[in-house]
């Protein structure tokens, strides 16, 4: 009887403390994002000015967006550098990740930190360590300055995430496509790249993610010819707070979103 009353005060003690942590959860979740969802509604609003709550409702800053070619531009930049990011981080990242997987030296997991080091290292360090190189380089303002720099702060969410599948590789895969006569290239292309795909694959949307929303990099390289969307944003705050920019701005959190969305959908399968 004793040892039953204990089990069912630890189950008791044990459901309280998941309740109390998913309480926790939630009223942290609700400070952290309701301050960001107030910007929707705001966006529909008719008012010359920010104002929440809105008086009226109405898509006016939304068609002025679409009929901006100054943001229209500076969006399509943000996609270009954001696509070409992806792609040279993705193929870096994968290539680098395989590179280590494969190989056992002296010194490996410090090679190991020091490729992911963008990831703990403050971006505003980062920005001004590449603008004080690349304004030698005359590569500020220009898109391949920016597709440089993003590729150096993507670069380790594809080494991370390519290198978690591949520890979760059954290496027996590998070898009977060698013990088949298959060379490590072939090996590669047909064996390992198809099994470990979804996390190159999720590593790739957060490279673009990281890439589409950087505003500090964005800062320091943005100029007259070629502006980020994100710097845009920036210069409507500093130089005018315009409802243009809670517009963008809804737009770009259903974009996440959807992004995010994508990338658990992905690690799901």
């Amino acid at each position: 009887m004793t040892s039953t009353r204990v089990k069912l005060l630890r189950g008791v003690s044990n459901n309280a403390v998941e309740n109390g942590s998913f309480f926790i959860c939630i009223v942290v979740l609700i400070f952290l994002i309701l301050p960001v969802l107030i910007v929707i509604p705001m966006s529909f609003s008719r008012s010359e000015y920010l104002e929440f709550p809105p008086e009226s409702f109405s898509l006016t800053w939304y068609r002025q967006y679409f009929e901006s070619q100054d943001w229209l531009s500076a969006t399509l930049a943000s996609f270009e550098v954001a696509v070409m990011t992806m792609i040279s981080a993705t193929v870096l990242g994968t290539l680098a990740a395989y590179g280590m997987h494969k190989s056992q030296f002296k010194g490996k997991d410090f090679v190991n930190v020091f490729l992911i080091t963008p990831i703990f290292m403050p971006l505003i360090i980062i920005a001004i360590s590449v603008y004080s190189v690349f304004a030698r380089w005359h590569l500020s303002g220009h898109f391949l300055g920016f597709l440089l720099a993003h590729t150096i702060i993507a670069f380790p969410f594809i080494f991370i995430n390519v290198s978690a599948s591949l520890k979760g590789l059954n290496p027996f895969y590998e070898m009977a496509a060698a013990n088949v006569g298959a060379s490590s290239t072939k090996t590669f292309f047909h064996i390992t790249l198809p099994l470990i795909k979804n996390g190159i694959l999720v590593g790739a949307l957060f490279a673009f993610i990281m890439s589409f929303d950087e505003a500090v990099m964005a800062i320091f390289l943005s100029g007259v010819h070629f502006t980020t969307l994100p710097k845009k944003m920036f210069d409507g705050i500093q130089f005018g707070i315009n409802p243009i920019i809670s517009a963008v701005s809804t737009m770009l959190i259903l974009f996440n979103i959807i992004i995010f969305a994508l990338m658990i959908f992905i690690r799901r399968k």
